[in-house]
């Protein structure tokens, strides 16, 4: 029987912890993997979270391999294979007669691209021709995260009993000066928003709602605690790995709009696209499509209407499909069919499995979230 290999590199060694191919979605495919030692716990960087990931091995004696998996994922049977699953990630394990031996060609054109549409993040590490018992197989090293050593559904993030949020924040803390008076614009905020979730954030006026989604969304430092976001930690860090991280995971929709004045509207989107390497852009005639704009696609941010300009950075903040979306006020400046529409966006990225979290001071807004956090005074409250 035909099979096809296909890798997952989690790890602190990309090229060599494979593992199986991480789709719930993708089509149907033989698979297999090789039969390498189980690696210990990755070591980290100085500063960074530690994970504890171990991978250990699976035998799937019905198609000849031996699969590496995280140890603790949950295993099910499922009719496609063996499915391993974590809070974010799923791994499935199958096989099917296939009319011809696979080749390293139809790997690239064919399975590369779709593990690639399955997953979060991902980067190719190599693809080749190997032998197993079973025949043939083209073994595919891939990497499921932009960075080496991120591994989501790490427990270190996990809150009790849940699973892992797609955005945490811990005891932050954000003060400024002018002259010899300090004021407090955050005091011990913390919060998390889970896949498949909208929270809105509310609070009167100079509450800290802003300084709080600046500091979320890794724009500015808090003073103390730290913001992990998919597993990542993104304060105290370089500002070029913020940006990285900030470009590939998360979305921001600000007051301000997010525009290169002198292009586009559609060249904005494809200059947000071009931050990230082999990601998964989406076609900006399909975001401008959605947000109700096809028709100024190549309009400049100038001539656009307020309601326009907020649907458009709405688009632009969509550009690469980011698990996390941070939108401040997004519909403050757009009239009710509008409003209607982003809502049904924002709803439809929490639908997906993505995290939003929405500052604002519309009960619409409010009320169309599964959570709604408030700040007074820099402050978490009840009410």
């Amino acid at each position: 029987m035909a099979g096809c290999a296909s890798a997952s590199s989690t790890g602190s060694h990309p090229a060599t912890t494979p593992a199986a191919e991480k789709s719930s979605s993708a089509p149907k495919q033989p698979v297999a993997a090789s039969s390498q030692a189980p690696v210990s716990a990755e070591h980290n960087p100085p500063g960074d979270i530690p994970d504890t990931t171990v991978y250990v091995a699976y035998r799937a004696q019905a198609i000849h391999a031996v699969i590496k998996v995280p140890e603790g994922w949950a295993r099910q049977q499922t009719a496609a294979g063996v499915t391993f699953s974590s809070n974010l990630n799923s791994i499935t394990i199958g096989a099917a007669p296939m009319k011809s031996a696979p080749t390293v060609a139809t790997a690239r054109s064919a399975t590369v691209p779709s593990l690639g549409r399955a997953a979060l993040a991902f980067r190719l590490r190599s693809v080749r021709l190997v032998r197993l018992t079973g025949g043939p197989a083209v073994e595919i090293v891939y990497q499921l995260n932009s960075q080496p050593n991120a591994v989501t559904g790490r427990q270190d993030v996990s809150p009790p009993g849940g699973a892992a949020p797609l955005l945490r924040a811990q005891e932050l803390y954000r003060f400024f000066h002018a002259g010899d008076d300090e004021t407090f614009a955050l005091r011990g905020v913390s919060l998390q928003v889970n896949a498949g979730e909208m929270v809105a954030v509310v609070g009167p006026s100079g509450s800290g709602k802003s300084t709080l989604l600046a500091c979320l969304a890794g724009l500015d430092e808090p003073d103390g605690g730290h913001v992990v976001v998919a597993g990542q930690r993104i304060t105290r860090r370089p500002e070029a790995a913020r940006a990285a991280l900030r470009a590939r995971w998360i979305g921001i929709l600000l007051q301000s709009n997010n525009f290169i004045d002198h292009l586009s509207v559609t060249q904005n989107i494809h200059a947000a696209q071009a931050l990230v390497k082999n990601g998964t852009p989406r076609q900006a005639s399909t975001l401008l499509a959605e947000v109700g704009l096809a028709d100024r696609a190549h309009a400049r941010p100038s001539t656009l209407s307020g309601g326009e300009s907020a649907r458009a950075a709405l688009a632009v903040a969509l550009a690469n499909d980011p698990p996390v979306l941070l939108a401040d006020e997004p519909t403050g400046e757009v009239d009710r069919q509008a409003q209607s529409l982003v809502l049904d966006l924002l709803r439809g990225r929490a639908a997906d499995r993505k995290a939003v979290l929405v500052v604002t001071h519309s009960r619409d807004v409010a009320a169309a979230a599964d959570r709604i956090v408030h700040i007074v005074d820099g402050r978490v409250t009840d009410e």
